[in-house]
Order: structure tokens, then sequence, then C-alpha cells
């Protein structure tokens, strides 16, 4: 008897993205490798695969800055569907996108539409985390002037 281990091991995969997150983002590889080893072992030998795994995420810092902003951002979508997407992002040629790449890897330059102002993501001072925070907050200095 037992839940079907394919299903344990998509909900570890869902945990390590909404609970784990950004705080360790080997959580999502190693989960996604679970789901991996359950459908090629199988049982009974999977549970090993699963037990490692669940030992792991228990273990592991959490955050759930991705799972809020994505919630945050589907929101603002739902309510401005009708926005339309900023000129320079467009595939058009002379729009004013500018190419990241030939910046060094970075551009501080409009992504969503002037009439939506929020910032989604809030980084967490935590594990992982915390460094892309520091990246974050380098980028992007004057949105976390106090």
């Amino acid at each position: 008897g037992g839940e079907d281990p394919r299903f344990i091991a998509r909900r570890l995969a869902i945990l390590a993205s909404e609970d784990v997150g950004l705080a360790d983002p080997f959580a999502l590889v190693l989960a996604v490798s679970t789901m991996q080893a359950v459908e090629s072992v199988g049982l009974p030998e999977c549970v090993i695969n699963l037990s490692e795994c669940v030992i792991y995420l228990a273990l592991a810092p959490k955050s759930n800055s991705s799972y809020e902003a994505i919630n945050k951002a589907m929101q603002i979508a739902h309510l401005t569907n009708n926005i339309p997407v900023p000129r320079h992002l467009l595939n058009i040629e002379d729009s004013g996108y500018k190419y990241p790449h030939e910046y060094g890897g970075f551009v501080k330059q409009r992504y969503l539409p002037k009439e939506i102002q929020e910032k989604f993501y809030n980084p967490r001072n935590i594990a992982k985390e915390a460094k892309l925070s520091e990246i974050y907050k380098k980028l992007w200095q004057e949105r976390f002037k106090e």
C-alpha cells in the first residue's frame, strides 16, 4: 500500500522550489534527479532515493521568495493583461533594446511596462540566496536606498 512514489517525488520537486527555493538552488536539482531515479529504479529500491531527498530538503535552509515573486507577478499580470509590452522588448529592428551580453552581462533597462511599478522579488538574506541578494542589490542600488 501507500502512495505512488512518483507522486511523492513530484511533491518533493515542488517543495524544493516552493519552500527551499533560492536559499539552496541545488535542492531542485536533487529533487528532479530523485524524480528520474524513482522512474528508472522503481520499487522497492527507489525508497532510498526518496529518503535521501527528503532528508536533504528537511535540513536545507528555507526561502519562499521566488514563490512569492511569481505569485505577485501573476496577480499583477492578471490585473494588467491589456498593457502592451515595452517597445524595446519587441522583436523589432531599432527598437532600442540593449543586449545585456554587449554590456558586461547586465543592463539597467525597463523590462516591465511603465504602468507597472511593483517590485516582485524581495531577496532573503539566507544561505545561498544571501549571495544572490548581494548581487541584486549591487545591480539595482537605487531600489534599495533607504
